[in-house]
């Protein structure tokens, strides 16, 4: 399955990935973020776009600047 879902994915753009693993998981994925600039730049994506994926935010305790 993995070896599948990594042709599937392959030379996508980030939006496309996103949308073809929330299909692939239906109501099953979720993106934890921190709040990092790379979390920032996938949560934008998402939301952007609708894709059905849960955003959810971790607490690390660590205060950026």
């Amino acid at each position: 399955m993995i070896s599948n879902l990594t042709e599937k994915i392959k030379n996508k753009s980030i939006k496309e990935q996103l949308e073809i693993l929330a299909k692939e998981f239906s109501g099953k994925i979720a993106f934890s973020t921190s709040f990092g600039q790379e979390d920032q730049v996938l949560t934008d994506i998402i939301f952007k776009n609708n894709i059905p994926i849960e955003v959810f935010t971790l607490d690390t305790g660590r205060m950026f600047e």
